[in-house]
């Protein structure tokens, strides 16, 4: 049985489904999967694998993992000299992707691979680059569920931080009274008062949404599902694939995101993008001339597509693929 330690900042964080989409994804093909954390979670839940506290060196030490996995480019960096494994490889999730970060890691030899998103693929030359996208879980949204959809709600799951411009999805929401808007943001470790910021706005804007904090895993899948539409309100400094993204898809939402070219290529031709909140309220209000049909049309194309770009199963495999070639053994 392959060990993997992967190595993250802040697990189990409840906002951060994309580590435990990986993780339990890993653990059904049959991976031993630890964990070590750098520090607590914001908000927390009951985590899928044996977490370790202590230090990273203790960690290695009591788990002897075949392979030390980093999530973050950034996390890697500050961590690998804490490592003696001999294979070390790194998922990163684009938060503020430096190219020097990126060759250093290429110059260790035991960095045997590190898993970019696709428009994030820098140094193209090296084979230790592999294009990987963001992957959501199949089990907790799988193609074949189907729920009544509520048209009128339009939906957004994020972290609590400050670069998430949630000011975007309050501002929309007062352009929008026909509409029912529900924001589900999770508690990050350390900023706290980005939630403080987004209450104090909505109630200046005459409280057009409900805020929903640290809603537990069970209660945002029926969120997202039963939602018509999902806001994404990521700012342009920050160039990923928000896992919330491709479960909203999953769940069969039409997405309004800002117009930037990676969020474009993620979303395709399943909604529709936008330059500020006016656009966003424009796009969310002409989905009120939609049929029934023309809305069953939507949801069924944006979930088939979500699962054959980003679920777990199709995206996943890559990454083991990776491994087993790393440590030559059979896949």
């Amino acid at each position: 049985m392959m060990r993997i330690l992967i190595v993250y900042f802040n697990y189990p964080q409840l906002s951060a489904t994309y580590v435990e989409a990986e993780i339990r994804y890993f653990q059904r093909q049959g991976i031993d999967i630890e964990v070590w954390s750098e520090c607590e979670p914001g908000a927390a839940y009951v985590p899928s694998c044996k977490v370790h506290r202590g230090t990273l060196s203790e960690a290695e030490a009591a788990f002897q993992p075949d392979i030390i996995h980093f999530y973050w480019v950034k996390m890697a960096v500050k961590h690998f000299e804490s490592t003696s494994c001999a294979i070390v490889t790194v998922r990163d999730h684009s938060f503020g992707l430096d190219e020097r970060e990126i060759s250093y890691l290429l110059s260790q030899s035991r960095v045997r691979a590190i898993f970019l998103f696709p428009h994030e693929m820098v140094q193209a030359g090296s084979e230790k680059l592999v294009a990987v996208p963001v992957a959501y879980d199949s089990n907790r949204y799988p193609i074949a569920n189907h729920v009544m959809k509520q048209n009128d709600m339009v939906v957004c799951c994020t972290a609590g931080l400050p670069k998430k411009s949630l000011e975007t999805f309050f501002q929309t929401a007062a352009l929008c009274p026909s509409h029912r808007f529900v924001l589900a943001v999770a508690t990050c470790t350390g900023h706290s008062e980005t939630i403080h910021a987004c209450m104090d706005l909505n109630r200046r804007l005459g409280s057009p949404a409900e805020i929903r904090v640290d809603v537990p895993h069970a209660d945002i899948v029926p969120l997202v599902l039963s939602a018509g539409s999902y806001l994404c309100t990521q700012s342009f400094q920050k160039r990923g694939m928000p896992i919330a993204v491709a479960e909203a898809l999953a769940s069969g939402c039409y997405i309004l995101a800002p117009r930037l070219p990676w969020l474009n290529d993620m979303i395709a031709d399943q909604g529709a993008t936008y330059g500020d909140p006016s656009e966003a309220a424009e796009a969310i209000i002409e989905t009120c001339r939609w049929s029934p049909q023309k809305w069953a049309s939507v949801s069924a194309s944006a979930a088939k597509y979500g699962f054959h770009r980003f679920s777990d199963q199709v995206v996943l495999p890559k990454v083991i693929q990776a491994w087993c070639a790393i440590i030559g053994s059979p896949q």
